[in-house]
């Protein structure tokens, strides 16, 4: 009885010690989740352009240039400007903060020459809202294709 007892202990133990294996991978893959899925923006500046109608977006757009697929350019870059302005890159006169980008750009993990591909190809477009979608979409073309 002594023996079962041990091994049922021993089997618990393993179970949990596997469970507790798998959560902390998944808090890290959530973590991964929150530090990546919204691009330049915070999870809260996320949340914050979501409640306004003029700048939410469905995920499945949003997914749609992570994936270099068609998009409402419209759609997105009202989001993306808005991500941005709360982010502080996109300043008041449309101009983009290169510092402030590569700032976030390191903060999100990336190397110096992820930082410096995506400082290369911001560029002034027409519109707040173009220059905005030009860095969400250069940010992913970057960072994205590296990390994963």
């Amino acid at each position: 009885m002594k023996t079962f007892l041990l091994f049922s202990c021993a089997i618990l133990l393993a179970v949990a010690y596997v469970a507790a294996d798998d959560s902390h991978e998944s808090d890290e893959s959530h973590e991964h989740h929150q530090k990546h899925h919204h691009g330049l923006g915070s999870t809260d500046v996320h949340n914050e352009c979501q409640k306004d109608p003029a700048t939410h977006i469905d995920e499945e757009d949003l997914k749609k240039i992570r994936k270099g697929e068609n998009y409402d350019k419209v759609k997105l870059g009202a989001h993306s400007k808005c991500m941005l302005e709360k982010s502080h890159i996109l300043k008041a006169n449309g101009e983009v903060d290169k510092a402030q980008l590569s700032k976030i750009v390191k903060e999100r993990g990336h190397s110096d020459e992820i930082v410096h591909k995506i400082e290369e190809c911001i560029q002034h477009k027409d519109t707040p809202e173009e220059t905005s979608l030009h860095v969400m979409k250069c940010y992913y073309d970057h960072a994205h294709a590296h990390h994963h």
